[in-house]
Formats: C-alpha cells, sequence, structure tokens
C-alpha cells in the first residue's frame, strides 16, 4: 500500500485553510451530454460512476487521488471513490467539458457526479438500499461545505443502452 508524506496533507490542509469562498451553496454543471462524460472518463483511465464524489484542485489542475482525498478529509473517507483517475485535463479544458466556470479564487473544489437527469427515481428508488447509500453519500458530501461545490447534472442525451 502506497503512503502518502505528510506534507501532501499539510500541503492540502494549507489550501483548505486559504478558502475564501465559504458557501453552502451549489453550482450546477451541465455538460453536453452523456458520451462527453463518459469520455472524461474513459480518456482519465477510469470509469464513469455515480453518484461519486471527487475533489479537483483548480491551481494545480490535480484531480486528486482517493487517498490524497481521505487524507486531506479523513473524517470523510467512506465519501471518495476508491478508483484511480489519471485525468489528464487543465482546469479550463475540465471547466469546458462540464460546462461550468470556475470560482475566482483558485483551489480544491468538490465535483459530485449526480446520477443522469431523471433517472435518481429509477436507480435509486425511494426505500431502496441503494438510495439509503445515495442519501448518505448526499449527507457526507455537504460537509464539504467550505469547499465551492458543483453538482455534475449529466444529461442522458446521447447515452447508448447495452441491453
Amino acid at each position: 500500500m502506497k503512503t502518502l508524506p505528510i506534507t501532501l496533507f499539510g500541503i492540502y490542509c494549507s489550501l483548505l485553510s486559504n478558502v475564501s469562498l465559504a458557501t453552502d451553496a451549489w453550482r450546477e454543471a451541465i455538460p453536453a451530454d452523456f458520451p462527453t462524460v463518459e469520455r472524461l472518463f474513459s480518456n482519465g483511465k477510469c470509469e464513469f460512476t455515480f453518484p461519486a464524489v471527487y475533489l479537483f484542485d483548480t491551481r494545480t489542475a490535480h484531480w486528486l487521488s482517493a487517498e490524497e482525498a481521505k487524507t486531506a478529509f479523513p473524517h470523510l473517507k467512506t465519501l471518495f471513490e476508491s478508483q484511480q483517475c489519471e485525468m489528464p485535463y487543465s482546469a479550463q479544458q475540465l471547466a469546458e467539458l462540464l460546462n461550468l466556470n470556475w470560482p475566482a479564487e483558485p483551489g480544491l473544489t468538490v465535483l459530485f457526479f449526480e446520477p443522469p437527469t431523471g433517472m435518481l427515481e429509477v436507480l435509486f428508488q425511494p426505500g431502496s438500499s441503494s438510495r439509503k447509500h445515495y442519501d448518505e453519500k448526499q449527507a457526507l458530501v455537504a460537509q464539504l461545505n467550505t469547499l465551492p461545490r458543483y453538482r455534475i447534472l449529466t444529461p442522458m442525451t446521447g447515452f447508448k443502452s447495452s441491453f
């Protein structure tokens, strides 16, 4: 198991303490279509899953690994996806692909990939274990309210079923 140097933790804690944009408000980002988001993840050598929470540092154009996110937020370690993505995107490229505008103050930003538009009730039926998991993830991500947060609402446009 790879361990991260303590200095990485110190750097991210420092970044977090300097965030001047503390808000409880969510921003919404609506990518052009489903294949755009699928390509975003496949180009990063990982799979588009939802709901999923990732951290992106707009200052360094770094998509944090699950281990880095868990180190920065140990009390929320169950929130972050375990897959390792190697996102090859600059902050500008990612903003264009997801159709969002980054905050004026660079730093850590939350990207919460929701179920595709119109699919929440279908995929996460009320009362189901999958819905309970979704609701728990929502409650955990709400604790990241000192960071700018984007709810990524992927449209079903262009979706091709494999059934």
